[in-house]
C-alpha cells in the first residue's frame, strides 16, 4: 500500500495590481496582449511593446478601453531598443513594479510540415531572449 503524504496547505492571497507599473514585452499580440488587457482592467498602469506599429496601434486601441496603457515599437533583440524601453518605463510609469518577459525572438527554417531550428539559431534566440 502506498504511503499517504500530507498535502501542503498554501495560504496564497493574490496581491492587487491596482496602481502597479507593469512592463510587458511582446505585449502587442497573443498572450502578451491578453495579459495587458487583463492587468489594465484591474487597475495596473501598463506599458507594452512589440516590433510592428500596426499591431501596437490595434493593441493600444483595445486596451485603452479597459484601463491605462502606453506603448512603443521596439525589438527585444536590439540592445538599444531595450534601453529605450526602460527609459520610457521610467518616464511614463515612474519606475517598474512588475516585468512580464513575454516576447521571444526566434528564427526558423521551414521544410514542408516541420520546423527546424539550427543550434546556432537556437543560441541566438537564447541570447536575445535571456541576455546572456
Amino acid at each position: 500500500m502506498l504511503e499517504q503524504k500530507a498535502i501542503p496547505r498554501f495560504d496564497f492571497q493574490p496581491e492587487s495590481v491596482s496602481g502597479k507599473a507593469v512592463l510587458i514585452t511582446g505585449g502587442t499580440t497573443g498572450i502578451g496582449r491578453a495579459t495587458a488587457l487583463l492587468l489594465a482592467a484591474r487597475g495596473a498602469r501598463v506599458l507594452i511593446f512589440g516590433r510592428h506599429q500596426t499591431e501596437l496601434r490595434d493593441a493600444l486601441s483595445d486596451i485603452n478601453s479597459a484601463g491605462e496603457v502606453c506603448g512603443l515599437v521596439a525589438d527585444q533583440a536590439r540592445h538599444g531598443d531595450v534601453r529605450r524601453v526602460f527609459r520610457e518605463v521610467d518616464e511614463k510609469l515612474g519606475g517598474l513594479d512588475i516585468l512580464i518577459n513575454n516576447a521571444v525572438f526566434i528564427t526558423v527554417w521551414r521544410s514542408r510540415n516541420d520546423v527546424m531550428l539550427s543550434p546556432s539559431r537556437f543560441a541566438r534566440t537564447c541570447r536575445a531572449t535571456f541576455r546572456f
